[in-house]
């Protein structure tokens, strides 16, 4: 391939990089793969880990906190808010698209005949 051949061939990637950063999150995936080992696959509180903590984690199926709350704990952590310190800070690890696409997902958990992002 020629130089111009490789500039058209970057430039084409460049402009095509701010639709991959564009994507949404997927809520699901990162409740799997962050969430779910604690908090069990559907957020009952069962996860595989949580027969191994001192505090049961939370079911999330009959939690009543705001969107705000769940922002918060997501991203500060459970001792920042006086919950189980065993609830990891995930602000360093997620940034504000994802964490808003876990809050979405866990409000599905709540009410299963909601669709996810609505």
């Amino acid at each position: 391939m020629n130089r111009a051949g490789v500039s058209a061939h970057l430039f084409t990637l460049v402009l095509a990089m701010p639709n991959l950063a564009a994507a949404e999150p997927n809520g699901a995936a990162l409740f799997e793969e962050r969430c779910a080992l604690c908090h069990g696959a559907g957020g009952q509180g069962n996860g595989r880990l949580s027969k191994l903590l001192e505090v049961a984690p939370a079911n999330l199926t009959r939690s009543r906190a705001n969107d705000l709350y769940l922002r918060s704990i997501i991203t500060l952590g459970g001792a920042a808010l006086g919950r189980s310190d065993r609830m990891p800070a995930w602000g360093g690890d997620l940034n504000a698209a994802e964490v808003d696409a876990l809050v979405r997902h866990i409000n599905t958990l709540r009410n299963p005949f909601r669709a996810e992002g609505k």
